[in-house]
């Protein structure tokens, strides 16, 4: 039996297969300047998805499936990566055959001879049409669900203020408030995952109290990206603004001379890993020395963080200012934080 003859069978297998798939498959020449790269070859899930039978598409340049609101930086570097040898992974708006838009997502791999030259483009195409409206729908309802949550917590701070009138703790009740409804804004901003980098959580907190980090000596805020999911950013959100407002009445941020740095790191210990975030501040006066009770901002970092994150925290009120630290499991995070990718903020 010949070479051809054996082959015969896996390729017949092969066109079975792929005229089988729900995704669209088209092969092209090789030819990348204009016209560009001519179809040789759909499956019938291109057409499906186009419109286009096979003999309307063949001997076509697949740029005939593009219109009004294609996306011209998406082929720009389709072309690039393509012109680097590929692979390339992109999407962009494609137009059916009854002119109807559709997103496609394609992933192109190139076929070579033996001397490496590229003799055809093999494309593989989804339509996320329908990905991207149920996205879109989500952020609507999101949006929705965001704004309620303020305009309940709006709610709930308007009812305390009437029912106890001029109650000094109704100034600290509020301000609580308020840093649940920032948690809220940053969660509503990074509906698609449900999360918020640790970085945007203490700019939010040290902003919200009135410090600007841009040319700030006094405060340093440092750290690798890691995002906090939904359930832990309000606790952490709601410890850091405890800390903030203790710091701008009585600690670095009251002072000239004092200094403020907010800094974490992820620590690796063998199969476990954790990220431990840690608020020293420095150069502060305390003639009246620590506090002598246990408040609000103390029970929550000392007590319902390691409650309700498995968290191991360190509250100290130190000669020259308050020290805490946070420890939180980096297991809670899942798959949120990448060991080899992480950067500085």
């Amino acid at each position: 039996m010949d070479a051809a003859n054996a082959l015969a069978p896996s390729l017949t297998l092969l066109r079975v297969a792929i005229e089988a798939v729900v995704d669209a498959v088209v092969v092209t020449s090789p030819e990348l300047d204009p016209p560009g790269p001519v179809i040789e070859y759909v499956n019938p899930a291109f057409t499906t998805i186009s419109g286009y039978a096979a003999d309307e598409a063949v001997g076509r340049s697949p740029r005939f499936l593009q219109g009004p609101r294609t996306d011209r930086a998406a082929l720009d570097k389709l072309r690039a990566e393509l012109a680097a040898g590929g692979p390339a992974e992109s999407e962009a708006v494609n137009y059916r055959k009854d002119g109807s838009e559709y997103i496609v997502e394609w992933l192109i791999t190139a076929v070579h001879d033996g001397q490496g030259r590229v003799r055809h483009w093999v494309a593989a195409q989804r339509d996320v049409t329908e990905r991207h409206r149920a996205q879109a729908r989500q952020a609507v309802l999101m949006a929705e669900l965001q704004h309620r949550t303020r305009n309940l917590l709006a709610v709930v701070h308007a009812i305390a203020d009437r029912t106890f009138g001029h109650n000094p703790a109704l100034a600290e009740y509020g301000a609580r408030l308020a840093a649940l409804g920032r948690v809220q804004g940053l969660l509503s901003g990074n509906e698609q995952d449900w999360s918020v980098p640790v970085a945007e959580i203490v700019r939010a907190e040290l902003d919200a109290h009135g410090v600007k980090l841009d040319g700030q000596i006094q405060v340093q805020v440092e750290g690798p990206v890691v995002e906090l999911s939904g359930d832990q950013v309000q606790a952490v959100a709601l410890a850091l603004h405890e800390l903030a407002t203790n710091a701008v009445k009585h600690g670095a941020l009251a002072q000239a001379s004092g200094r403020l740095s907010v800094v974490w790191r992820v620590e690796q210990d063998g199969d476990d890993a954790r990220l431990v975030v840690d608020w020293h501040e420095s150069g502060v006066s305390m003639p009246g020395g620590p506090p002598t009770h246990r408040g609000y901002g103390t029970e929550l970092i000392t007590v319902a963080l390691p409650y309700q994150l498995d968290a191991e925290t360190a509250l100290e009120f130190a000669p020259d200012g308050v020290r805490c630290r946070i420890a939180l499991p980096l297991g809670a995070f899942g798959d949120e934080v990448d060991l080899d990718e992480m950067g500085k903020t």
